[in-house]
């Protein structure tokens, strides 16, 4: 009715003048996709993997880069940088490298996004999406369909499933643990594992490739040590004697102590929730492979490395300070799958330690049969 019509046209019932209009409710709002892309008072905060630190490159990395209260506008300029960084390429597609993405937590709901192409994907829908839809979406409101301008294949095919041509899983096929779903790599992260009570397998191992060595060097000055007491006690002077001897003693039991520290625990196990294959090197973060149900078997790639140090040489008259190459060898763990892919697990910097971990690994991968 019009607002000045004091009966209804149609029935003739008195109008009511006491009503409230609902779009002038101060307690009902409705905000709209457009709305949100200019009210900067939105905060988000958003994880990030595949990129690097700065988010300036695409390094395949599961490291995560956390960006905290990003407003609106500056999350729209971010998204739209990222769709221009370069993708790294994959070697054969063999390499186990982790997409470019990111994850926004809203309660208990996880959205996950992934760039491909120059372009941003729903994980959860496989569609294609707009900075404004991945704003509407983190912010809990509904984006408007009509503003998808297309839609990644909705053949099956391109499904994460086993037997599908999605990229994460395709030539793979279980070999055990058949039921498990393929690992969805971009909702995975390290924090999401459950390492501490699955099945696994530990062994000490040398930290660096320099550990083998740092305790020699005490040992040799604990032997000249003992040099000067022999010394000291032969031209009868005892306190020398006894002071070298003392020397000695300190210096091999931190010759132990050195040799000790220079080994640490590294366990490798399988976290079937995820399915994924961890690994905790000393004095690194956990590191993960996916898939771990297609992987066959474990094996053993020896390598040559090399560090550069810089040190005098010459005679006590003239002494050059020139840059020295040290070289070393590396045995790496392999994981290949039934795809035909060979992915390092982890590198170790004693032959000995790499046989009893691959014969560990292997062990326990045979009993995880179903």
């Amino acid at each position: 009715m019009p607002d000045e019509s004091n009966f209804c046209p149609k029935c003739g019932k008195p109008a009511i003048k006491n009503f409230e209009k609902v779009n002038e409710s101060a307690d009902f709002e409705i905000k709209k996709t457009e709305d949100i892309q200019s009210d900067d008072s939105s905060k988000f905060t958003l994880v990030f993997q595949g990129f690097s630190a700065d988010l300036s490159a695409v390094n395949g990395s599961y490291d995560s880069v956390e960006k905290n209260n990003i407003g609106v506008s500056e999350l729209k300029t971010l998204l739209k940088k990222l769709k221009k960084v370069d993708l790294i390429k994959q070697s054969g597609g063999n390499d186990d490298l982790c997409p470019p993405s990111f994850t926004a937590a809203i309660g208990d709901e996880i959205y996950a996004f992934e760039f491909s192409e120059g372009k941003i994907i729903n994980s959860g829908t496989g569609e294609f999406v707009s900075e404004n839809d991945v704003i509407g979406i983190i912010s809990g409101e509904p984006y408007k369909k009509a503003e998808i301008k297309e839609k990644v294949n909705k053949n099956k095919k391109q499904s994460l499933d086993w037997g599908s041509d999605h990229k994460d899983v395709r030539g793979l096929v279980p070999v055990r643990k058949k039921e498990i779903k393929p690992t969805d790599r971009v909702k995975t992260e390290a924090a999401v594992i459950k390492y501490q009570n699955s099945p696994q397998v530990s062994e000490r191992v040398l930290k660096t490739n320099l550990s083998s060595k740092q305790h020699v060097v005490l040992i040799v000055f604990g032997i000249l040590a003992l040099v000067f007491m022999m010394g000291g006690f032969a031209v009868d002077e005892p306190a020398m004697g006894v002071i070298s001897l003392l020397v000695a003693i300190v210096l091999f039991i931190l010759s132990g102590t050195v040799k000790r520290n220079s080994r640490g625990t590294l366990s490798m196990g399988f976290d079937w929730s995820s399915n994924t294959l961890w690994t905790i090197f000393p004095g690194q973060k956990l590191s993960w492979l996916g898939n771990a149900n297609c992987i066959t078997g474990f094996t053993i790639e020896k390598s040559e490395g090399s560090s550069t140090r810089y040190t005098n040489v010459g005679s006590s008259d003239f002494r050059i300070n020139t840059r020295v190459k040290d070289k070393y060898y590396i045995w790496q763990i392999i994981a290949e799958k039934t795809d035909g892919s060979k992915v390092p697990v982890c590198k170790l910097y004693n032959g000995k330690d790499a046989i009893n971990i691959l014969n560990k690994i292997n062990w326990l991968l045979s009993k995880q049969n179903d």
